[in-house]
Formats: C-alpha cells, sequence, structure tokens
C-alpha cells in the first residue's frame, strides 16, 4: 500500500459524519468531507512520512478537505519554493485552508514577508485573506513583516478579510 492511501484509510477510519454534514450545510467547497478535525489530521500527519510528494499528491486532491487541510502540515518547508507558495496561495479554497497553510508551513518560510508584500497585486478573495492571515501570524511569532497599506482592506465587503483587516490595524 502506497502512501497516499495509507494517509486515506486514516481518514476514513476517523470519519465523523455529524462534522461532515455540519461543514457541508455551512457551506464548504469541498466535495468529499470526511469531517476529521484538526488534532486527528495532526496526529495522522505526525505518524505520515512529511515528503514533497506526499504534501504534493495531498494538496493536488482539491476536491478532499482533508487532504488540503493536511498538505501543509506534511511539506517539508526548506523545500517550499517561493513560486509554489504563490501557487499554493492562489489555491486556498477557504478561510480554514488559508489558515493551516499561513500556520503549519507558510510562515516557517524564510521569504514569508515577500509573499505578504504581494498584497497590493492580488485580486481574489482568498489570495488577500491567505496574505493577510500571513501577515498576522508573521507579527505574532515577532518576524519582520512588510509594510503593506491594510487600509483597503477595512472596508472590504468579504466579511473574512474585513475582521482580519480590522485586527491587524488594532
Amino acid at each position: 500500500m502506497n502512501e497516499m492511501q495509507t494517509v486515506k484509510r486514516h481518514f476514513f477510519a476517523m470519519r465523523n459524519g455529524i462534522i461532515a454534514d455540519t461543514l457541508r450545510r455551512a457551506g464548504s467547497p469541498y466535495h468529499i468531507i470526511f469531517g476529521l478535525n484538526l488534532p486527528q489530521l495532526s496526529d495522522i500527519a505526525a505518524m505520515t512520512p512529511h515528503t514533497v510528494e506526499l504534501a504534493d499528491a495531498l494538496h493536488a486532491n482539491a476536491s478532499t478537505r482533508c487532504s488540503r487541510l493536511m498538505a501543509p502540515m506534511l511539506h517539508p518547508a526548506e523545500d517550499m519554493t517561493a513560486e509554489k507558495a504563490g501557487q499554493w496561495i492562489d489555491d486556498v479554497l477557504c478561510a480554514e485552508e488559508a489558515d493551516i497553510l499561513c500556520h503549519r508551513l507558510l510562515r516557517r518560510l524564510p521569504f514569508a514577508p515577500e509573499l505578504v508584500a504581494e498584497l497590493p497585486d492580488c485580486c481574489g478573495k482568498w489570495q488577500v485573506y491567505t496574505r493577510l492571515r500571513l501577515l498576522a501570524n508573521l507579527r505574532a511569532i515577532g518576524r519582520e513583516c512588510p509594510d503593506v497599506d491594510i487600509s483597503p482592506y477595512l472596508s472590504d465587503p468579504h466579511p473574512e478579510i474585513a475582521s482580519l483587516a480590522r485586527m491587524l490595524s488594532e
């Protein structure tokens, strides 16, 4: 059995229909939702090889919530490129995915401030949110952050972005 099959078996064994149904009703963008919570995903990630190949395969499985959330938990930071990080940001489907991507991977990258500096050039909802979330993560851990103007996002029509921008401005 290959690593991807092993991970999927863990997802299946730990599935929770109540959480899955709740996520579906809340508008989760994923077609396949096993209903695992973050501690369960972290436990599976802890016993899974942290390889670029497996992380990339999980990330490419965009229809499955658990796959997209686990990919940044497994990708070795030293093997992430700025180009791939930018692509993963562009691929984000929801706030939960952005939050985990930033917390578990992007904030550890040496070029993380440069990813935030690209904020003014972003136009997609989740690209903006992810870069703002990365800025919040960098500030929280005391890393140097670029000086970006977040005032345009304070009145953003998307509540996730406006709320995050207000938090950052305080």
